[in-house]
C-alpha cells in the first residue's frame, strides 16, 4: 500500500523501452490532474444508474480511442 505523500500512480520504469509512445501516454494518465477528469465521468455513470466503470479504465480507453 502506498504512503500518503507518494503519487497514485507512477509509470514503471520500463515504459519507454514497451513502445516508444508508452512512456508519454503512461506520464498522462498518471498526472495528478488527471484523475478528477476521468473519475468525473464514472460520477457521472453513477448518476445515471449505469454500472460504474473505475476511472483508470475510462483513462486507457480515451488514450486508445484518441489514437484510432
Amino acid at each position: 500500500m502506498k504512503s500518503a505523500h507518494q503519487p497514485f500512480c507512477q509509470p514503471p520504469p520500463h515504459a519507454g523501452r514497451t513502445h516508444p509512445g508508452f512512456r508519454g501516454t503512461a506520464v498522462r494518465i498518471c498526472a495528478p490532474d488527471a484523475k478528477p477528469h476521468y473519475q468525473g465521468l464514472t460520477t457521472r455513470l453513477q448518476e445515471m444508474g449505469k454500472h460504474p466503470v473505475p476511472w483508470w479504465f475510462i483513462a486507457v480507453v480515451s488514450e486508445r480511442d484518441a489514437i484510432t
